[in-house]
């Protein structure tokens, strides 16, 4: 049996299944682009010395530093 006559004999159960599957193969796609984006713009020293200066009770400087910083975990510090 090849492929299209498995899908045929499936009914039409086999529609939904098909319509599902692309969804599914798009948001991952998605998802891997945008996880190799996001990691292409971290910046772990930003974040290291943002924790450097909260220790050192500088919270404005590493505000400062987290608000230039266009990696996400700086970002998410500077809100929190």
């Amino acid at each position: 049996m090849t492929a299209m006559e498995l899908f045929k004999h499936g009914g039409p159960i086999m529609w939904p299944i098909l319509i599902t599957s692309f969804i599914l193969i798009t948001v991952a796609i998605e998802r891997v682009i945008f996880i190799f984006r996001e990691n292409g713009r971290r910046q772990p020293e930003v974040v290291e010395k943002m924790l450097e200066k909260v220790e050192a009770n500088d919270v404005n400087g590493a505000l400062e530093l987290g608000k230039k910083s266009e990696d996400y975990v700086a970002r998410i510090l500077v809100y929190a």
